[in-house]
């Protein structure tokens, strides 16, 4: 058997669905709200602005937040509430097809709703004129990334972090 004995990682990834009040056209347009450590990374990964009048824009950005980790959305509880509602132990659940396709149809509505929900709060609260950017970073691309990851680097933009764990 072999055993690492050196730093292991959970590797990790996020989406950021940002706000910008402009089209980015420069280094300098990213500097604005960017540090510098990161303005060029984010310069030429801002590609595809998508205009906030966008006919599309609402599911573009649902489209990114449904398919992340939803805050406060516990499978566990989805399938106990299950187990409770047809008097079943956990373990039935995972035996029986229907229950068990119940309970993903139930996590999957749930999801839908609170992704829907999220995206439409954020678009409304997004100035007129602005345009998004879809940017994805992973902290297993080295330290740099991580801190673009886990940074917090659009902190002064109007923002939503997908957490793709």
């Amino acid at each position: 058997m072999k055993m690492k004995t050196t730093f292991i990682t959970n590797s990790s990834s996020s989406t950021f669905i940002i706000a910008w009040p402009y089209i980015i056209n420069s280094e300098d347009d990213v500097l604005k709200f960017i540090s510098k450590k990161y303005a060029k990374t984010v310069y030429q990964d801002a590609t595809n602005p998508i205009p906030k009048n966008d006919a599309d824009v609402l599911q573009k950005i649902f489209k990114e937040v449904k398919t992340g980790n939803i805050a406060n959305l516990s499978h566990h509880k989805i399938m106990n509430e299950i187990c409770e509602r047809e008097r079943i132990e956990r373990g039935d659940l995972f035996n029986n097809t229907i229950w068990y396709h119940q309970a993903y149809r139930c996590l999957d509505i749930k999801t839908r709703k609170i992704a829907y929900k999220q995206s439409r709060e954020f678009l409304e609260g997004v100035p007129d004129g602005s345009y998004i950017y879809i940017l994805r970073y992973s902290d297993e691309d080295g330290e740099y990334f991580s801190g673009m990851e886990h940074g917090n680097i659009f902190a002064s933009l109007p923002h939503i972090r997908v957490n793709n764990h």
